[in-house]
C-alpha cells in the first residue's frame, strides 16, 4: 500500500525496498549509470518483463536470472490485493514522457497495474526454474475464480468469475478491481502455463514431453488425451519426500505401455488404441524441507472458520 499523504514518487523513495539493491559485482560505470537513472525519475524502478524473460529466453546467466525474479516477486507481488504487478512504480511525471502508457493514470491498466498477459510470464519463470508452487501462488492469485470467492471479493473484484481479466487495477480505492474482461491474450497464457509449465503437457508436433513443474503437495495427477483416434491415459507421481529418497530418483522416470523410455519425450502412435504412460518425477531439491515447514506452519496456525476459509 502507498503512503497515503505521499506522492507516487514520495512513496517509492519511502518504500526503500522499490530501489533493488545494485549487486556487487556490477561494473562500476553501469551501477552509477543505474543510480543516476533512479535519482532522476523514481517511476517505473522495476519491470516484471525483463525479469520473467531473463529466464524465459535462457539468455542470462542462471544465477543473475534468479535474483531478478526474486526481486520481481519481491516488488510487484501483493497478496492482500491479489495483484501481480506489470511494474512499480507506476508513470505520472516521467521526463521524458514514456508515451501513450502514461496516458492511464496511475494504477490503470498497464501503468502500474496488473496487466495479465505480461504478469502471467512470471509464473512461467518460476515453472521453468522448477518452482512449482511459487508459480501455482501466482497463477492462483490471478485466477478469475479466486476472485470471487465471497461477496465482498466480488464487489471488490466486479468481473465474471469465469473469463479472464486483461487487467487490475492497483490505483488507490481502486485496488483488486478489474478493467475489461474476455481478453484472450490474458485467457490463452494462463491456459497454456498451466497446461504446458505446470502439468508439464508439451506437444510439438507428434511429440509429447512431460514435464511438470508442480507443488510438493500434489502427489499424483492424470491427463486424459485422445490423440486422434488413440487415447493416452498419462500418470504422474511424485517419488515420496523422504530424506532418505530425495537424492534416490535424479531425472524423470517415463514408461509408455510398461516399457522405460529414454528420455521424457516420445511420438504418439494414432493406432486406435489406449495406450497408458506413467511418469515419476523426483522431488526437487529442498522440497522435503519446505513440505515440513508447511506443514508445521498449518498445525500451528489457528482454527478458521468455513468463511475464513474461503478468503
Amino acid at each position: 500500500m502507498r503512503f497515503s499523504t505521499l506522492s507516487f514518487q514520495e512513496d517509492a523513495i519511502a518504500r526503500e525496498n522499490l530501489r533493488p539493491t545494485i549487486p556487487a559485482g556490477c561494473e562500476p560505470w553501469y551501477a552509477e549509470l543505474v543510480s543516476a537513472c533512479w535519482h532522476a525519475n523514481p517511476e517505473a524502478r522495476i519491470d516484471s518483463l525483463p525479469q520473467s524473460w531473463a529466464v524465459l529466453s535462457g539468455a542470462a546467466d542462471p544465477a543473475r536470472a534468479r535474483t531478478a525474479l526474486e526481486a520481481a516477486d519481491r516488488n510487484l507481488v501483493r497478496e492482500a490485493e491479489r495483484l501481480v504487478l506489470l511494474f512499480t512504480p507506476p508513470f505520472e511525471h516521467s521526463k521524458p514522457h514514456p508515451g501513450y502508457i502514461m496516458g492511464y493514470p496511475p494504477g490503470i491498466r498497464e501503468n502500474g497495474g496488473q496487466y495479465t498477459h505480461g504478469s502471467l510470464w512470471m509464473a512461467a519463470a518460476w515453472a521453468r526454474l522448477g518452482e512449482g508452487a511459487r508459480a501455482v501462488r501466482l497463477l492462483n492469485l490471478m485466477n478469475p475464480i479466486e476472485r470471487c470467492r465471497d461477496m465482498e471479493s466480488v464487489d471488490r473484484y466486479r468481473g465474471e468469475p469465469y473469463v479472464a481479466a486483461a487487467d487490475v487495477y492497483s490505483a488507490p480505492g481502486r485496488e483488486g478491481q478489474c478493467g475489461w474482461t474476455w481478453y484472450t491474450g490474458s485467457a490463452s497464457w494462463m491456459y497454456r502455463i498451466w497446461i504446458e509449465d505446470i502439468l508439464g503437457f508439451q506437444l510439438r508436433g507428434n511429440r509429447l514431453a512431460i514435464r511438470p513443474a508442480v507443488p510438493p503437495e500434489w502427489t499424483k495427477f492424470t491427463i486424459l488425451y485422445r490423440a486422434g483416434s488413440a487415447t493416452y491415459r498419462i500418470s504422474v507421481e511424485q517419488a515420496e519426500m523422504l530424506p532418505s529418497l530425495v537424492g534416490a530418483l535424479a531425472e524423470p522416470v517415463v514408461e509408455v505401455d510398461g516399457k522405460r523410455i529414454d528420455g521424457d519425450s516420445f511420438e504418439l502412435a494414432l493406432d486406435g488404441r489406449t495406450h497408458d504412460v506413467r511418469v515419476r518425477i523426483p522431488p526437487r531439491p529442498g522440497q522435503f524441507k519446505e513440505l515440513m515447514s508447511a506443514v508445521h506452519t498449518s498445525e500451528a496456525a489457528p482454527a478458521r472458520t468455513p468463511a475464513e476459509s474461503l478468503r
